[in-house]
């Protein structure tokens, strides 16, 4: 298996005392557009917070821009540093498939409230446990087209176009930086260090600095 290298300044400064630093099973994702290169979740999704279990889009959330090029990419031994499991084969169909899956769940669910919207309050009593609002009913709603709306700008970047990624896909690891006291997340690739303020949100992160003693 390829593990992404790091600078070696970058392993000082985020997998010294006061920080952990793991490894995470990713896809490296060329789209054939652009030389831009994207890094694909297929193991952090396993550890997220439980109020966010449900979203279908989980792993395209925690997918961001891998902040290299291919010219100045390296890769390098595991070093001391412990890995996630794999959960997801990573491969290109794997991906199709989890994106095709994720908009086509989405789409249900809008289509499922934009019908809430146009029942009655009798229909409503009937067709949910608890009676919602019209309130909480549009507010779901239009959170949901956000949602929506948000998904197809990724998987865009990604490569995908008409039900197809149009992209080369690498099964990789990334290295990861936890600060234990700001609970931080940070990604480590090559010279660069990414912020992944997505990642702080969604992550439930004591799960993961439980697995990866």
């Amino acid at each position: 298996m390829s593990f992404l290298g790091v600078s070696d300044q970058l392993i000082r400064k985020y997998c010294s005392k006061g920080k952990k630093c793991f490894w995470g099973y990713t896809g490296l994702v060329e789209p054939t557009s652009t030389r831009e290169l994207y890094l694909f979740d297929c193991s952090l999704f396993n550890y997220v917070k439980e109020e966010y279990r449900e979203y279908p889009e989980l792993r395209i959330l925690l997918s961001f821009k891998a902040g290299v090029s291919p010219g100045d990419m390296w890769f390098t031994s595991q070093m001391e540093y412990p890995s996630l499991v794999e959960r997801a084969p990573c491969t290109i169909s794997d991906i199709e498939n989890c994106i095709k899956n994720s908009i086509s769940t989405l789409d249900k669910m809008i289509q499922e409230y934009y019908s809430l919207l146009k029942s009655s309050k009798k229909e409503l009593a009937k067709l949910t446990p608890r009676p919602l609002s019209y309130a909480e009913i549009r507010g779901r709603y239009y959170g949901l087209l956000l949602r929506r709306d948000f998904l197809s700008k990724i998987v865009s970047s990604l490569g995908y176009d008409s039900g197809v990624l149009k992209s080369r896909v690498k099964p990789i690891y990334v290295l990861y930086s936890i600060d234990l006291s700001k609970w931080d997340f940070t990604a480590l690739t090559g010279n660069k260090h990414i912020k992944l303020g997505a990642h702080k949100k969604l992550i439930d992160v004591e799960k993961i600095i439980n697995t990866v003693k």
